[in-house]
């Protein structure tokens, strides 16, 4: 009768550990994708609270982390490419601007409301608000009359172009914000 409870117990004991091992490896094949967004950030977003929403099921744009919520650009100034992310934060979403090199501990450089986001059933349907970046081109296409418009200093108008991070309405009105080295101003399209 001992052997007979041993081995029962035994046999227990071999398929629990199965199951086990099983639960684990189902586990781990149910994580999310391994994030292109280095450590060091991740930390910095968690730090913050921050969720990094789900890219939307739309064309992948190439020059994205993921695509059209984080990208690592020239956003402020030429020679540097820093982090912009967006950032969701129960009802809100913001735009993060991290400069590189990031630490773990670092806060955001920026944040920026994004314009064009609602949550819950108010939101229209099929409406995201995203981001893209703007090249320096683009930017120096509408430079000019936003420099005049946003009273930027000299020196502000003397600075080498660079990037900009688009950003737009469900309605189809889009901009750009484009720090200036002193401050972020809104460049309509």
């Amino acid at each position: 009768m001992k052997v007979l409870c041993f081995m029962l117990h035994h046999r227990l004991s071999t398929a629990l550990l199965i199951f086990s091992a099983d639960s684990a490896a189902l586990a781990q094949t149910r994580q999310a994708e391994p994030s292109p967004l280095p450590a060091a950030l991740q930390s910095a977003l968690r730090r913050e609270r921050c969720r990094v929403p789900t890219p939307p099921p739309y064309q992948p744009d190439s020059a994205a982390a993921i695509s059209f919520v984080a990208y690592r650009a020239a956003v402020l100034s030429t020679t540097r490419k820093d982090w912009v992310v967006i950032c969701q934060r129960s009802a809100t979403r913001l735009i993060y601007v991290y400069r590189t090199p990031v630490l773990s501990g670092d806060a955001p450089f920026a944040k920026l409301k994004l314009s064009g986001w609602s949550p819950g059933p108010h939101r229209e349907e099929d409406c995201d608000a995203l981001i893209r970046i703007a090249p320096s081109p683009w930017i120096m296409r509408l430079w000019q009359g936003a420099a005049r418009a946003a009273r930027l200093t000299a020196a502000e108008r003397a600075r080498p172009v660079h990037a900009g991070i688009e950003d737009g309405t469900c309605e189809g009105t889009r901009f750009i914000w484009y720090w200036t080295g002193r401050s972020w101003i809104r460049i309509s399209d």
